[in-house]
């Protein structure tokens, strides 16, 4: 998985608040998980990083459902990702900053939650679900 997950990451693209690509593009994310995954065009809050989780800060009106090995679509930029209530997810992310590139993952466990939490993905960021599970972390 970890090898396939690098391969797929490797494309060049970034994120921006708002959904709007700029200069240096679009964020997007695929799903390597076995069930599809709810992408948020909009990251409304002026705080947080990649990675960062809330249960606001988006805009819900503007999503896209992405199935099992798909990824959000080429020169769109999504800001977000949910994370169901019920369920853990493990998300692999990828800044690539000039001079530096930065790849790490987090567990996002709302297992025991009856709200979804959404995770940013901003400028020049990546993301790739690896797995999800429902009741228990994967």
């Amino acid at each position: 998985m970890a090898v396939t997950s690098l391969v797929l990451l490797a494309s060049t693209s970034t994120a921006q608040a708002g959904g709007a690509c700029d200069w240096s593009g679009c964020s997007e994310f695929t799903n390597g998980s076995h069930l599809g995954v709810l992408a948020v065009k909009h990251w409304n809050c002026s705080t947080g990083t990649t990675g960062t989780a809330s249960e606001g800060c988006v805009n819900t009106g503007d999503t896209k459902w992405i199935d099992p090995g798909k990824r959000t679509p080429s020169g769109q930029d999504w800001d977000a990702l949910r994370v169901d209530a019920g369920y853990c997810y493990k998300v692999e992310f990828l800044n690539e900053f000039p001079l530096l590139t930065k790849r790490w993952t987090m567990t996002y466990d709302r297992t025991k939650s009856t709200k979804p939490v959404y995770v940013k993905i901003e400028n020049p960021s990546q993301g790739y679900v690896l797995a999800q599970k429902a009741g228990s972390c994967p």
